[in-house]
């Protein structure tokens, strides 16, 4: 009769340490899936963050070749308004000369 009992309580501490592994398992596996989730979305934020990277570098390229135009439109314009201010002078010139014959 002891050794029915004794049985009986090895045979249940075995089904509970059975039972304590598969939720363990479970809960292994629960991780081991939620690691696994971080982990791609960690992979799909890194490729988002290396594409934002990529825009801003084309963005900065953009910015330094439409800065140089401009400097030269600058450069353009400025040249263009002294031929105006200079053409606008030589025809008041004329204009007195033309004054001053009559």
């Amino acid at each position: 009769k002891l050794e029915g009992s004794i049985l009986g309580q090895l045979i249940g501490d075995i089904k509970a340490d059975l039972q304590m592994l598969e939720e363990l398992q479970q809960d292994f596996n629960s991780l081991e899936m939620a690691l696994r989730s971080r982990d791609l979305k960690e992979k799909g934020l890194n490729n988002i963050l290396k594409d934002l990277h990529n825009q801003v570098s084309e963005q900065k390229a953009l910015i330094t070749v439409l800065s140089s135009e401009n400097r030269e439109l600058h450069k353009t314009v400025s040249v263009k308004n002294r031929e105006h201010t200079l053409l606008e002078e030589q025809i008041y010139e004329f204009v007195d000369e033309m004054g001053s014959k009559e």
